[in-house]
């Protein structure tokens, strides 16, 4: 992983709004102007009114702009449900061989803008993913990240390189520093990023380390 830049939650929230924009034809909606950036549940409940993803996206003040190589694309977990596997969160490097991981295609027609250029190994930065440090559950299967936007993505495009054995040009952002006043964060995904645990979280270099120390943790186990 090279990271590339740090920005914080309203250019994040900005890129995945613009995003959706040119990927789903989705117009930004109002009262967009009026977001209080500084207050994660408020912008939590404008994301999820207009059918956004939320919680994470706005639960953390900082992300990272960073070049993933293969290892670390094998090493992400995605939501696997009806449209992509039927299995909760699976480490992508656990399913590399598997006839699912092989054959999945997006349910959708036409199909997204994305994916015939990734089905040909060509990544394109519109294309990023957005991350955050592995949970529990994932972290158990191996995986240090997980994708919160971009599962399909990261399919098409490992699998591509994986068959081409050419290296990785995929970029993402990746979360750290939780807000200490979010919600979701301090009541849900296992609460890792809430109290205590949160000034693991404070840089991209301590993140990266407790990712690191995590999964050294549960190899022992």
């Amino acid at each position: 992983m090279k990271r590339l830049k740090i920005i914080d939650r309203k250019e994040l929230i900005d890129l995945y709004l613009e995003a959706e924009e040119v990927k789903k034809q989705k117009s930004i909606p109002p009262g967009y102007d009026l977001l209080e950036w500084d207050n994660p549940n408020n912008l939590d409940t404008w994301l999820e009114k207009y059918g956004y993803k939320h919680g994470v996206i706005s639960g953390f003040k900082q992300w990272a702009y960073v070049k993933l190589n293969k290892g670390d694309l094998m090493n992400c977990a995605i939501v696997a449900g009806i449209d992509i596997f039927c299995r909760m969160s699976q480490r992508l490097g656990n399913l590399e061989n598997t006839e699912e991981f092989n054959r999945w295609e997006p349910n959708k027609k036409p199909v997204p803008i994305w994916y015939e250029s990734l089905s040909r190994g060509c990544f394109k930065e519109k294309f990023a993913v957005i991350m955050r440090p592995a949970c529990e559950s994932e972290i158990k299967q191996g995986a240090k990240y997980y994708v919160e936007d971009g599962s399909g993505r990261m399919i098409c495009y490992l699998r591509s390189i994986l068959s081409l054995n050419s290296k990785s040009e995929m970029t993402a952002y990746l979360a750290f520093d939780p807000d200490e006043s979010s919600s979701f964060l301090n009541e849900k995904l296992n609460k890792k990023f809430a109290g205590g645990g949160r000034g693991k979280y404070t840089t991209l270099e301590q993140t990266l380390q407790t990712i690191d120390e995590e999964i050294r943790i549960i190899k022992l186990i």
